[in-house]
């Protein structure tokens, strides 16, 4: 029961680090509308005096690490309980955690492959006959 609420807490540190990294900012505060720190060189973003935004932001930043250490954690429950209960020895535990890197990364290039052609098939999109952006 215990290392299920471990892997609940990571779970929950991987929903809300995706829903603060994909948010537009919220809407209801002063905000800009996207995260400025997205764009090298350009202005830090301003709170405008709104400290609940400020902690939201606050608190995702915390979540990274905290997902981190869980996910490490995870990771040696997983092997000693291979290892205790079905028998793998080290070279299947290191192939497995192998193989499941390298999915994880190929996945990581297709998601990225189709974000970016999405915003190539954007860019042409606002192009009139002449090759000008349509302002």
């Amino acid at each position: 029961v215990i290392i299920m609420a471990w892997d609940h807490c990571k779970d929950l540190f991987a929903t809300y680090m995706g829903k603060d990294g994909t948010s537009n900012g919220a809407s209801s505060w002063n905000t800009t509308t996207i995260h400025t720190e997205l764009f090298a060189g350009a202005e830090l973003e301003m709170y405008n005096g709104q400290i609940g935004y400020f902690l939201a932001r606050f608190v995702s930043h915390l979540c990274a690490p905290g997902f981190s250490f869980l996910m490490g954690v995870g990771m040696v429950l997983f092997k000693r309980s291979r290892m205790n209960k079905s028998g793998w020895n080290p070279n299947k535990i290191w192939l497995f955690f192998s193989i499941r890197g390298v999915v994880l990364l190929l996945l990581g290039f297709v998601v990225r492959g189709a974000f970016l052609f999405l915003l190539l098939e954007n860019s042409s999109n606002n192009n009139n006959d002449n090759g000008n952006p349509v302002v």
